[in-house]
């Protein structure tokens, strides 16, 4: 129970919109009753002021759970990341790793990549033309497995998988489904 009073409580603080918003309203009040002199305003309104925003933040925070529970439900992204799993495994360490940052940013071109590479010494020394010839050719690895495509001048995930792929890079993607050998 304790684990998930936490998780309830990050996503509070992700959606701190409500609490923004209440914190909005109480300052407007406080305006309106000490500044502009309209008059008293009874403690009850600034409890609804403080209620409404934890409603607010505690909806988006349901509302972002009950979205990412209905993905994983449809049949339909099911297949897909069945379909995901083995494309992903065809990668190794250093194109994954590669693929993470694509997703997380959202685009990436090869000197991006090669700079990302090269901050992490993946490939030890050379220069950045180096790099970003290897770095060019790792991107077109990982697009003969579909899981990338080039447009305008840089590589995006593939937009059949991006969501699968938000979800693999972000660890929440469950695992392949084991369907036992019948005996």
């Amino acid at each position: 129970m304790w684990r998930d009073l936490r998780h309830y409580f990050r996503a509070l603080g992700r959606h701190f919109v409500g609490f923004a918003g209440g914190a909005l309203v109480g300052f407007a009040l406080l305006v309106w009753q000490n500044i502009l002199k309209k008059g008293d305003i009874p403690t009850s309104v600034w409890w609804i002021a403080a209620l409404a925003g934890v409603f607010v933040s505690g909806f988006l925070a349901w509302r972002e759970q009950y979205r990412n529970v209905q993905a994983l439900e449809d049949p339909a992204e099911e297949l897909k990341r069945d379909a995901l799993w083995p494309l992903l495994q065809k990668l190794d360490a250093t194109q994954q790793l590669v693929l993470r940052q694509l997703v997380s940013l959202g685009r990436l071109s090869p000197l991006n990549t090669a700079s990302f590479l090269m901050e992490r010494r993946v490939w030890g020394g050379g220069t950045v033309m180096t790099y970003e010839a290897q770095a060019s050719q790792l991107l077109g690895r990982i697009a003969e497995n579909g899981l990338i495509t080039f447009d305008k001048g840089s590589w995006e995930a593939s937009r059949h998988l991006a969501k699968e792929l938000r979800l693999w890079a972000s660890g929440r993607l469950p695992g392949p489904k084991v369907v036992p050998a019948r005996t």
